[in-house]
């Protein structure tokens, strides 16, 4: 999912420069969010294949190593996602800090799950799994909490 992005704030470390920077590479440069960058309450992941990156912050890209980030998700964007309904399956997943930024590393059942395109994914009540299961609505689920469960179709 995020395996050609790197982390605003890293690249930023890497390249001895202000965050800020970060931010006026994306008004500046005309980097289109969802092509060149993605950004999810104050993480920026930056698109290491953006053709419109400058020159500066490819010499930061080629000469030093990045966290992978194809097994984790941004902590905001998952909490979102999940809206706040953990509880049930904290097992799957660990919290981590990479570069002052929280992300949640997931196992492959839930990567296989986010990385597929294809799948809707939302929350629904547990009252309300038994007949969307019957009538063929979803693919499946897991349980998030007492009250929600995650659903895709």
């Amino acid at each position: 999912m995020l395996k050609d992005y790197i982390l605003g704030t890293e690249i930023a470390e890497k390249g001895n420069f202000h965050q800020a920077n970060i931010s006026m590479l994306l008004s500046d440069f005309g980097l289109i969010e969802g092509d060149d960058y993605l950004k999810f309450g104050g993480v920026v992941l930056i698109n290491r294949k953006s053709p419109l990156l400058p020159n500066y912050i490819r010499e930061v890209i080629e000469n030093n190593d990045f966290t992978d980030l194809s097994k984790y998700l941004p902590k905001v964007y998952f909490m979102d996602i999940l809206e706040n309904q953990t509880s049930n399956i904290k097992d799957k997943f660990e919290e981590v800090t990479i570069s002052s930024k929280k992300f949640v590393k997931i196992d492959d059942e839930l990567q296989e799950l986010f990385n597929n395109d294809n799948l809707i994914k939302t929350t629904v009540d547990n009252s309300e799994i038994p007949e969307l299961a019957a009538n063929d609505y979803i693919k499946g689920s897991i349980k998030l909490s007492n009250k929600k469960s995650l659903v895709w179709y």
